[in-house]
C-alpha cells in the first residue's frame, strides 16, 4: 500500500521547527530594537555634551571664571536665582548667563526631571533617562563627561569628551 501526503507526526515536527524559528527571528528583532535605542540614547549624550560645549565657547568670560564647572550630584538652584538671559533686553553677567545655560542643560540632560524649575519655568524636557553630568576645567582644557540609564546595561553608559575652549 503507499502512502500519499504527509502524516500527523511529520506536520507536528515542521510546525516545531518553524515555530523555533520565529522565535529566533523575534529574540533579533527584539535585540535589534534594544541596541537601536542605546544607539539613540548615545547620540543624544554626544550631543549633549557638544551643546554645552557651544555655550562655553559663546561665553567665554563666563567659562574662565569656572562658572560652568559642575558635578555629577549638584544640587538645582533655586528657581528664583536663575536669571532669564535668552533674551536680547536681559543685562546678565558672563557668571549669570552660565547659570542658565547649566541650568538649562542639566534640565535637559534629565538631572533635575524631577524638578519644577525644568518642565514648569523653562520648559525643557529631560533627554536622557537618569541623565547627568560633570564639567571639569584645567585651564583652557575642559571634560565633559555625561552618564544615563540604559535598559541593556548593568552599568550606566558614560560618554566623555576632552575639548579646549578658546574665545
Amino acid at each position: 500500500m503507499k502512502s500519499a501526503g504527509f502524516s500527523v507526526i511529520e506536520v507536528l515536527v515542521a510546525l516545531i521547527v518553524i515555530s523555533i524559528g520565529l522565535l529566533g527571528l523575534a529574540n533579533l528583532q527584539l535585540a535589534g530594537l534594544r541596541q537601536a535605542h542605546s544607539a539613540m540614547l548615545h547620540t543624544q549624550a554626544t550631543t549633549l555634551a557638544h551643546d554645552v560645549i557651544d555655550r562655553m565657547r559663546g561665553n567665554y568670560p563666563g567659562f574662565s571664571l569656572g562658572a560652568y564647572d559642575t558635578a555629577f550630584t549638584a544640587v538645582p538652584p533655586d528657581p528664583a536665582a536663575v536669571p532669564v538671559c535668552n533674551t536680547v533686553a536681559s543685562d546678565c553677567t558672563p557668571a549669570q548667563i552660565a547659570l542658565a545655560d547649566l541650568v538649562e542643560w542639566k534640565c535637559m540632560l534629565g538631572a533635575w526631571e524631577s524638578v519644577a524649575l525644568c518642565a514648569g519655568t523653562l520648559g525643557t524636557v529631560a533627554q536622557l533617562p537618569g541623565g547627568d553630568a560633570e564639567i571639569l576645567r584645567t585651564g583652557d582644557d575642559t571634560t565633559v563627561t555625561v552618564r544615563w540609564q540604559d535598559r541593556s546595561n548593568t552599568l550606566p553608559p558614560v560618554f566623555t569628551v576632552t575639548t579646549s575652549v578658546k574665545p
